[in-house]
């Protein structure tokens, strides 16, 4: 599908995490689309790539799209968007599985949906709940899925001295990591991502 078209799906029907997203156009599907077309776009190095408190490589919880496009060449609003709204950030070199929401121009909230990506503690998607317990202890709190019968919301608290409105989220399903999220209170607690 040609990269414009396949952009204009996207801000068509929206960019929600695939648990909401119609089948074809959740933002993880158009994301690795984006990221297997060819593209003239310079890549960022993210190496190695670690996900902080606060931070994926040079994208950082609360730039702003100009200094997140000056910091990673070829990231950009979709067309259309409206850049006050909740969206997702074109990437086309972001790694794979990561997504990047905007909103008011600001980058919110940073998503890893794909295993390989850990956290600075060592987190990543396929883990026990029981590993996270051990790797963040005394910092988690565990609740409900909202649509996963088998599934947990597992919350970890800010580290001492970090931004009190920065949570890291991991969503699981039969005890297993399945995606997880880090960013500014709300957006980081959006069920649906942007709707």
């Amino acid at each position: 599908m040609p990269r414009r078209l396949l952009l204009l799906v996207c801000c068509t029907v929206g960019c929600r995490p695939a648990s909401d997203a119609p089948a074809g156009a959740s933002p993880e599907a158009t994301s690795e689309a984006r990221s297997g077309a060819a593209s003239a776009t310079p890549t960022a190095v993210i190496a190695p790539a670690v996900v902080t408190d606060s931070t994926l490589g040079p994208l950082r919880i609360g730039m702003r799209i100009p200094d997140a496009a000056r910091a990673v060449p070829g990231v950009q609003m979709p067309p259309n968007a409206d850049p006050q709204g909740c969206s997702y950030l074109v990437w086309p070199t972001a790694p794979a599985g990561v997504l990047v929401m905007v909103e008011d121009s600001t980058v919110v909230r940073l998503d890893v949906t794909k295993a390989g990506l850990a956290t600075t503690a060592g987190a990543q998607v396929g883990d026990s709940i029981a590993r996270l317990d051990a790797l963040y202890a005394g910092r988690l709190s565990v609740g409900p899925h909202k649509y996963v019968p088998t599934g947990r919301y597992v919350t970890v608290s800010p580290s001492a001295g970090a931004d009190p409105r920065l949570r890291l989220i991991f969503e699981t399903d039969r005890g297993r990591v399945t995606r997880y999220r880090i960013g500014r209170t709300p957006a980081v607690e959006y069920v649906e991502g942007c709707y």
